[in-house]
């Protein structure tokens, strides 16, 4: 669900991962109630709910075999979910090939009795919007920096996210990031044209909104939206209710962090700025992102273009 920080706005509490589909009401997968079976899978304990969202719920659980806990994600099983649900377990399978430290790592695909679930590295952090309030803007920007970076690791393997938001990057103790969901991901080639799509209406690129397929360029939008906020503590569509955020995103008017915080760094503004380009050509690559993060952190030039800076001052005119 969001949590936005700051005093902006907040979205209704159940604008979660979803089924999108400007034209047909989203579809949630049936609770479990006292009538079903208790879930099991051999190998594993089941501890407790972590969370749920649109695909299913996590648990925190146990490896029996090699007594380490795991989080276990069950996957929803209502009968139009079937197709979903197979295309999450292959495209997790792909998730763990990647084997990037600030990617959750997958340990395997589990099922038993007409449940599948998939098991997964257990993070010990907070996520991005609880913490974000009390960061400085350079820390904001090396987090920002690993997870464009990870996502470049992503992009080049063939597989996007789809879901980028704070609820999905996990700060440890360490300071490092853990980026969570990619079981969402689908692989770049067999991208089509679709009616709907998974993901969270607020971090959603335009061109999503509008039905187009998910590319690498929307990932980079879904992060803009997440540094914009991680450093202002307001997201820059936000409205009341979902209607009008979708139709603030759409037409391609998000508030300028520097507006809400002069004190934010120019650089970090043209960065964020360049990630939420109307138009997916514009947008930077993941490396690029990580490239100007990375420079701006050790306090040399960054490389970005201009001209995406001043289409959004013109908007605003």
């Amino acid at each position: 669900m969001f949590s936005l920080s700051g005093e902006d706005t907040p979205l209704p509490n159940n604008d979660e991962t979803i089924e999108y589909n400007p034209n047909v009401p989203p579809s949630r997968p049936r609770a479990r109630d006292a009538n079903d079976a208790p879930l099991e899978f051999p190998g594993y304990v089941l501890e407790g709910e972590l969370g749920r969202g649109g695909l299913g719920v996590v648990y925190r659980g146990r490896d029996l075999t090699l007594n380490r806990p795991v989080a276990i994600k069950v996957l929803a099983s209502t009968e139009g979910s079937q197709e979903q649900r197979q295309k999450v377990i292959e495209e997790a399978r792909r998730t763990a090939a990647l084997g990037d430290r600030c990617i959750v790592t997958v340990y395997g695909v589990i099922e038993h009795q007409g449940n599948a679930a998939i098991v997964m590295e257990l993070v010990d952090g907070h996520e991005l919007q609880n913490v974000s309030s009390v960061l400085e803007p350079k820390q904001i920007a090396k987090i920002v920096s690993e997870t464009a970076r990870a996502l470049s690791v992503a992009h080049r393997a063939g597989i996007l996210h789809r879901d980028i938001k704070p609820q999905n990057i996990v700060v440890t103790p360490a300071h490092e990031i853990r980026i969570l969901d990619f079981g969402l991901s689908i692989e770049m080639d067999s991208a089509t044209v679709e009616e709907g799509f998974s993901g969270t209406i607020a971090y959603s690129a335009p061109e999503r909104l509008q039905g187009l397929p998910a590319t690498p360029a929307t990932d980079i939008f879904s992060l803009g939206i997440l540094f914009h906020e991680a450093l202002t503590g307001r997201h820059p569509f936000a409205k009341l209710g979902k209607p009008p955020t979708i139709s603030s995103i759409l037409a391609g008017e998000p508030t300028l962090p520097r507006a809400l915080r002069p004190e934010i760094p120019e650089d970090l503004e043209r960065i964020c700025l360049a990630c939420l380009a109307y138009q997916p050509e514009k947008r930077p690559n993941a490396e690029e992102v990580h490239q100007g993060l990375v420079n701006y952190l050790a306090g040399q030039p960054i490389q970005m273009k201009d001209s995406v800076v001043k289409d959004h001052l013109l908007n605003r005119v």
